[in-house]
């Protein structure tokens, strides 16, 4: 068995027992870690739930290309899942609407949903709505940090993009504050 396949063995693993987990992303994204409950598993892409602070965060959506491990049954990980239990946090649902299928599909349901997110690169993030969706790209239109529009739309391969994170609360303050705008 390929190490790829012994990381997807073991995402399957968690999701299907509902376990509290932690994904590990590669080298290239510097080990970084995200720990939340795995709600859905594609041909691609990995869906997570993430759990920040001790609350639901969003989701986070991650090529299982970068996932180097994932951690699972540590008694300190046992004793998190009883806790977040005790105040209602137990292993949610994925959004029936994302696919995980591939980054055409996956972009593609995130846009017919019109959906915000932010487009991490490993450098930073952009933050925005899908405007399009091509084979090998996607265009966003992207919001800078000053709560104003970049004038240009952004194209960025899917080859760029380390993850994308729906729902989660950074992004939601911006939807509402643009959509706040657009209203005005």
């Amino acid at each position: 068995m390929t190490e790829t396949a012994t990381t997807l063995a073991r995402l399957i693993e968690v999701m299907e027992a509902g376990l509290y987990s932690d994904i590990v992303l590669n080298a290239d994204c510097d080990f970084e870690t995200y720990s939340g409950f795995v709600v859905g598993v594609g041909a691609d892409y990995v869906a997570l739930k993430e759990v920040y602070d001790m609350r639901l965060e969003g989701t986070r959506i991650f090529s299982i290309a970068i996932i180097e491990d994932c951690v699972f049954g540590s008694e300190t990980k046992r004793g998190q899942q009883a806790i977040l239990a005790s105040i209602g946090i137990e292993q949610p649902t994925c959004p029936g609407w994302l696919s995980l299928d591939d980054p055409k599909s996956c972009l593609a349901s995130i846009a017919s949903n019109q959906n915000w997110m932010a487009v991490h690169d490993g450098q930073g993030c952009d933050i925005g709505q899908v405007v399009s969706v091509a084979q090998d790209k996607f265009r966003l239109k992207a919001v800078r940090a000053s709560g104003e529009w970049f004038d240009e739309i952004f194209e960025i391969s899917y080859d760029d993009v380390t993850h994308l994170n729906i729902g989660g609360h950074y992004g939601e303050v911006y939807r509402r504050y643009m959509e706040r705008e657009t209203l005005t």
